[in-house]
């Protein structure tokens, strides 16, 4: 149940919401006497797309052994009752990846841009998204910043009906993929009880963080390295996040090279690498020195990515 609840954590909150209300908790109960089944299990996998709602019913026949008519009828009480807000979202077929979202957003809202180079800012705005270089807040900034200084001049309207697509298909893009992590995507996101007898989701509060990309480079942490994968993943992460900077110009990327050096993360592995220096002693001496005595650590692997990433950063 916890990978299922991992990615149900990773909806965005109106999603989240309209499944686990009070009411459509005690609705849900109901509906489990009803049918003397337990179904908290089966409302989170249906949201993840775990079990697509075009296949529902086959999947009830299959494995919760019921009859036709009886899958028919839990499909009919499922939909009315506790999906009734989210069919839309729901019938959404997964997307084949990122460029698949971002071709789909420019259909729906039939965008037109001037010259490739505003589609080519448009898309990389979007992917960023979808790959969490940037947070909701951060990609409606550069949505609507000026042109001349790396923006789309999109207006309010605009904006809000590309958040609305690009947070709808994102549910859809991650909902079978485990490695997305969430730092500053979401509002506050507050769950209050469980679903039937298991508990739905621990209750969470993801405070938002209003921050833009250069103070989120600065504020990196050993908590965030483990995040977002460890080592060459957590790396590639950062160098995106720089890269994506450079796009608005080379002071930008500075700053974000900056900004990413004054990080602790940053600071734990010069700090690593000076000790050795000092004590003339291998890293992974070093490092199991730190184990022992309870300091933070980065594994060798980390510390050489880390390694490899400045030396990157600097041609």
């Amino acid at each position: 149940m916890n990978d299922y609840l991992d990615k149900f954590k990773t909806l965005p909150k109106e999603l989240q919401d309209a499944v686990t209300s009070d009411e459509k908790v005690k609705i849900l109960e109901e509906i489990e006497k009803k049918y003397n089944l337990k179904l908290a299990k089966l409302v989170v996998r249906i949201m993840i797309k775990d079990i697509l709602w075009s296949d529902l019913e086959n999947f009830l026949i299959t494995d919760f052994k019921l009859t036709p008519e009886k899958a028919k009828e839990l499909k009919k009480d499922l939909k009315e009752k506790i999906f009734d807000e989210v069919l839309e979202y729901l019938e959404i077929k997964k997307q084949g990846g990122i460029d698949e979202v971002v071709k789909e957003i420019k259909q729906k809202l039939n965008l037109v841009f001037e010259d490739e180079i505003l589609e080519r800012r448009f898309e990389n705005i979007i992917k960023s998204y979808l790959k969490e270089i940037r947070n909701e807040a951060q990609t409606e900034e550069v949505l609507s910043r000026a042109k001349k200084i790396g923006g789309m001049e999109f207006p309010s309207e605009k904006i809000n009906e590309i958040m609305k697509i690009l947070k709808e298909l994102k549910g859809s893009l991650f909902s079978s993929e485990t490695e997305k992590n969430l730092k500053n995507e979401e509002f506050p996101v507050q769950i209050k009880r469980p679903i039937g007898e298991e508990k739905l989701v621990e209750d969470i509060i993801i405070k938002p963080k209003a921050i833009g990309p250069i103070e989120e480079l600065s504020e990196i942490t050993l908590i965030d390295l483990q995040r977002w994968g460890g080592g060459e993943k957590t790396c590639q992460i950062i160098f995106d996040k720089i890269n994506l900077l450079a796009e608005e110009s080379l002071f930008k990327k500075s700053e974000g090279i900056n900004a990413w050096q004054r990080s602790p993360l940053y600071r734990l592995y010069l700090e690593i690498g000076q000790e050795a220096l000092d004590k003339k002693k291998s890293l992974a001496e070093i490092i199991q020195e730190r184990k022992i005595n309870g300091k933070p650590i980065l594994e060798i692997n980390d510390w050489e990515a880390i390694n490899e990433l400045n030396r990157k950063l600097h041609f």
